[in-house]
């Protein structure tokens, strides 16, 4: 009978992520132009573009915490509020299709999507908290990890295709926002949500309870005290700045004339990138998760980072090596737009795809982890406004990276050297982590100390 009872809760919480997975296929779809019809665009310039793009991160950074804050307090409601936060996106992807754009109704659907989104890591951060046993959230996390990473890395492919085909960039925001729309009904109305806490082991053991637990203003302070918290906080700015460093100049360095730059065509240089890092990225994220668990069922909560800490040394390494390690063409001829065809012409860079693949590996566990701690040193009351403030500090970290980024690259006018000093970063996020095992496995304890006595009380009543 256990057994049954135990494959029927997992089938239930299979589907529930299969939904999950859905609806954030449909918001990322249905909220990202494709960049291969912004020549499409006439109604309005490239740099009117970009300003009304940033109103998204903006409004996403403004907004985040206070979506963290309404889904701790009404976490039995938390349908109610993914239901208001992706009426918000797929508004504006309707709206995109049906009104006359120019800048500032295009900087609105901005907004509107921005508005959205900041509801979306709080949410996930809360609802993947109550998906799974502790034991099997790396596993958990892992899934959603990977599907995510191939939503958003084909989206641009995928809207551009559609768009192309149709002969619109709007449609496919249209069209996905009316398959978001669809699918979200059927969510709130027919899929059963995972109840906060439920997974919890110490309330597994006791039947038939409800955790009623709510966060409280003075919450807050409790979440900030944790040593963990702030040290994750702390490390996911350094983490983002070399993130937001090395992801961007390398793109320019693949693509630019100018500098150091290889000037390989757009194409083939995205095929280069994608190629190099997918199967990396892949595997980085299955390893994290396995050894996530696997640390778990051992008991031995401070080992489950330092496979991320190990992973942060070696990403570094790994770009030094992709930088310094390579003897790169002097010249290329940026006429080649078949990737057979320029791997043929310049060899060097399958070693190029391959010492890639080995950096991506190394960079995907540590968001991964980084999940599956935040869920477990944080009460499942707080874990929206923790996710909330993770993100916040994430763009926080991406804002700083932009800017030093481009101070680095006024300085010694070198994309390579750039991508290198942006890299370093990642040793100030590694000497975190490293200090976080002092504190983790306390802040882990706590939590499970305090969710004791909640179940031993309730059963009591």
């Amino acid at each position: 009978m256990i057994n049954s009872n135990s494959t029927s809760i997992e089938k239930k919480d299979y589907l529930f992520l299969l939904w999950l997975l859905l609806i954030n296929t449909c918001w990322i779809l249905g909220t990202k132009i494709s960049e291969m019809l912004l020549d499409l665009m006439v109604e309005l310039k490239f740099e009117e573009i970009q300003i009304a793009e940033s109103f998204f991160s903006y409004t996403i950074a403004l907004t985040i915490f206070i979506w963290g804050y309404l889904v701790d307090i009404f976490n039995t409601r938390r349908k109610i509020i993914l239901l208001i936060s992706s009426l918000f996106w797929i508004t504006a992807s309707l709206l995109l299709f049906i009104i006359e754009i120019n800048f500032f109704t295009f900087a609105l659907i901005q907004v509107l999507w921005g508005l959205s989104f900041g509801a979306n890591g709080p949410l996930l951060a809360s609802y993947l908290g109550d998906l799974f046993k502790i034991e099997r959230r790396g596993y958990l996390f892992s899934i959603f990890t990977i599907f995510i990473y191939i939503i958003k890395g084909s989206n641009i492919a995928i809207n551009g295709i559609i768009g192309e085909l149709i002969g619109n960039w709007k449609f496919p925001s249209f069209i996905f926002g009316l398959i978001g729309l669809i699918i979200v009904i059927i969510f709130v109305i027919f899929v059963k949500e995972p109840k906060i806490g439920s997974k919890e082991p110490e309330f597994l053991e006791v039947h038939d309870i409800s955790y009623s637990y709510r966060l409280k203003i003075r919450d807050i302070k409790i979440i900030l005290q944790k040593r963990s918290n702030l040290l994750f906080l702390l490390q996911g700015i350094s983490g983002m700045i070399g993130v937001t460093i090395v992801t961007k100049y390398l793109n320019y360095w693949f693509t630019s004339n100018q500098y150091d730059g290889l000037n390989i065509n757009t194409g083939v240089a995205i095929l280069l990138l994608g190629s190099g890092g997918a199967l990396g990225g892949l595997l980085g994220i299955i390893f994290g998760g396995k050894w996530i668990d696997s640390q778990f069922k051992k008991g031995k909560v401070k080992n489950t980072l330092y496979f991320s800490i190990t992973c942060l040394f070696l990403q570094v390494f790994m770009y030094s090596l992709l930088i310094l390690g390579i003897s790169y063409p002097s010249s290329l001829d940026s006429s080649i737009n078949q990737l057979d065809l320029f791997l043929r012409m310049y060899p060097t860079f399958f070693l190029f795809i391959i010492i890639f693949n080995f950096a991506v590996f190394f960079g995907t566990p540590i968001g991964l982890t980084v999940g599956v701690s935040r869920t477990n040193i944080n009460l499942p009351e707080h874990r929206g406004t923790a996710g909330a403030l993770y993100d916040l500090t994430d763009f926080i970290g991406a804002g700083l990276g932009i800017l030093i980024g481009a101070l680095i690259m006024i300085e010694f006018n070198k994309f390579q050297l750039t991508i290198l000093i942006g890299s370093l970063f990642w040793m100030i996020s590694a000497i975190i982590w490293i200090i976080i095992t002092l504190f983790i496995e306390r802040d882990y304890h706590s939590v499970r100390n305090v969710l004791k006595q909640r179940a031993f009380s309730i059963a009591d009543a």
